[in-house]
């Protein structure tokens, strides 16, 4: 890693002697210049002793400073104390927020002494990410629910709509301020136009492909229209877009699909026919990603994408895994579908949101030939999707996917349980003759509460090896432990799901799947579904004389009123003699 200048980034190098060296004891820009004297202090040591006062590599931006100590050849960690030493000088000279390295130039040994899980070099925004202050989900709510108020208020009334405008907002936002644009503010037209304008010139593309979808995005940005508002209400609006924006160019916002923040909370205005829109939960497109061993060389596949949520996080999961290979996963490793226009729209935001402009995202019928072979020639070899629930569209993009992806793929779909019994058994027999079914997961009840009526699994299918009537291993998830959160959804407040190591439902859940582990859940069969076991039924004698009881009462109303004034116990020997005495009577 000789070349770590560039990883780090040469325009933050400062050097103020020979060699790219920084010396604490020379001038540099507004940095203090330190005496012999003062060094000597600050080092505990006399004037005349040996000073470390000249550092190797010294990168400054923002408020952090990164050093850097090179060696060669040796045991580094004999040096700790002379990074030490640099780092007392560096605050010294008032820098608060310090990344001290050293670093092996012959056998790239590595030492961070600042921050020890750090392993390798990264970028420069990366080390100032260190320093920042996390990004809190309650404030991502608030303010969300802030730019819904508003927009409803103002008449922009379609769900969609809502979520497009925000996320263009963003993505223009952005690189407004990169490019030092200003943003007219006087009213909603002059905002969306500057904004518009931004889309159309300053999101640089590579191909007449990438240009389309750009002039698209700004053709649909530009339809999109408020009911009067005043420059207040603007303001207010850029303020708050400002402010996620903010948010999710911050590294702590670690790939959280913004557009699905959107969507919980932008639905509580959407109309009856927006509710069968469904978006994937962050914790699911977690656990799938882990589930068929995406990493960073991985090429994956959404082919009913949505809005994009199982592409935004595995590009961020890709990325933080090899960082230096950001630029190559964003334009090679990660593949979107869809048909309908308007989620078509949103996915491409989405993407462009979280900073990739050139996104391999195309507008097509998943089900159709031409699909697979345009799937074929992006070698595939990793799927997370959601497909449809609704008719055989979703089962059609299932086999289209499965026929056309590389061999030896692993697929992991969300499916209602009884797919492969419920959908076309012509199409289910032609994917088990091609392909495996190795596992099943079940997933909670409660996944889709409130958005779709339907209980689901997670199938996970290997690539052209026939099923052959194989067993299949099985679990059911009964709990995801979410919380409901007033105007937020179901959230992970407890971080039960969260990918950070901990012992948590995601890391247990990983575990026991990938391992095939014993659980009280697990099921090895050939069923095409998991089995729920159905609860024992035991009829007592006290349930025989309720049913007796019931038909007596529902024969003979006109005793039912007397029943309340008997003793439970008594009832039926009371109800069998009344009838009795009603037939003598007879």
């Amino acid at each position: 890693m000789r070349n770590f200048e560039k990883i780090i980034g040469e325009e933050f190098l400062t050097s103020n002697i020979e060699n790219n060296e920084y010396s604490y004891q020379k001038d540099y820009e507004k940095n203090k210049k330190l005496s012999r004297e003062e060094i000597a202090k600050i080092l505990g040591k006399q004037k005349q002793d040996k000073l470390n006062k000249n550092l190797d590599r010294r990168f400054y931006n923002k408020g952090v400073a990164v050093l850097v100590e090179k060696k060669q050849g040796r045991n580094i960690s004999k040096y700790e104390k002379q990074l030490e030493n640099y780092i007392k000088l560096e605050v010294a000279i008032g820098t608060k927020k310090i990344v001290g390295i050293l670093y092996d130039v012959e056998t790239e040994e590595f030492i961070c002494l600042t921050h020890p899980k750090e392993n390798s070099f990264q970028s420069m925004k990366y080390y100032e990410s260190l320093f920042e202050i996390k990004v809190k989900k309650e404030d991502v709510y608030i303010t969300v629910q802030s730019i819904n108020n508003k927009l409803h208020k103002l008449g922009l009334s379609n769900l969609v709509s809502r979520m497009m405008f925000t996320g263009l907002a963003l993505v223009s936002l952005r690189i407004a301020k990169e490019e030092k644009e200003s943003i007219s503010t006087n009213s909603f037209e002059d905002m969306k136009n500057s904004l518009s304008r931004i889309i159309r010139e300053k999101i640089p593309t590579y191909s007449k492909h990438k240009d389309a979808k750009l002039r698209l995005l700004s053709d649909e940005f530009s339809k999109i229209s408020l009911n009067e508002s005043n420059e207040k209400d603007v303001q207010e609006i850029y303020e708050d877009i400002d402010k996620i924006s903010e948010w999710i160019n911050s590294y702590s916002w670690e790939g959280k699909d913004a557009m699905a923040i959107f969507f919980n909370e932008f639905r509580r205005y959407a109309k009856k026919s927006e509710h069968g829109q469904v978006f994937t939960p962050e914790i699911w497109t977690d656990l799938m990603y882990k589930l068929i061993n995406v990493n960073y060389t991985s090429r994956v596949l959404d082919a009913a994408c949505g809005s994009g949520t199982f592409l935004t996080k595995s590009m961020s999961k890709m990325i933080k895994e090899k960082r230096t290979s950001e630029k190559s996963i964003k334009e090679n490793n990660l593949f979107g579908i869809e048909w309908a226009k308007e989620l078509y729209v949103l996915a491409c935001v989405n993407m462009l949101m979280h900073k990739d402009g050139k996104s391999n995202i195309i507008q097509q019928d998943s089900t159709k030939e031409e699909t697979g072979k345009w799937i074929e020639e992006q070698k595939i070899n990793k799927v997370l999707m959601n497909p449809p629930f609704e008719g055989q569209t979703g089962i059609k993009i299932v086999k289209n996917v499965l026929d056309s992806v590389d061999e030896n793929s692993l697929c992991a779909f969300i499916l209602p349980d009884r797919t492969l019994y419920t959908k076309s058994s012509k199409i289910v027999n032609g994917i088990l003759s091609r392909h495996t079914l190795e596992k099943i997961i079940k997933m909670p009840d409660k996944v889709w509460a409130g958005i779709a009526g339907v209980t689901t699994s997670i199938f996970i299918f290997r690539t052209e090896k026939p099923h052959t009537n194989k067993d299949i291993i099985k679990y059911w998830i009964k709990e995801d432990e979410l919380v409901t959160v007033k105007n937020g959804g179901r959230q992970d407040v407890n971080n039960k799901w969260v990918d950070d190591g901990s012992d948590n439902l995601l890391k247990c859940w990983v575990d026991i799947i990938n391992n095939t582990r014993e659980h009280e859940t697990k099921q090895v069969g050939k069923e095409l579904e998991y089995l729920v076991p159905q609860k024992e039924i035991v009829l007592t004698e006290e349930d025989f004389q309720k049913v007796v009881l019931d038909r007596i009462l529902f024969e003979n109303p006109e005793i039912k009123e007397k029943v309340s004034e008997i003793k439970e116990k008594d009832w039926l020997l009371w109800a069998i003699r009344e009838k009795s005495n009603m037939r003598d009577k007879k």
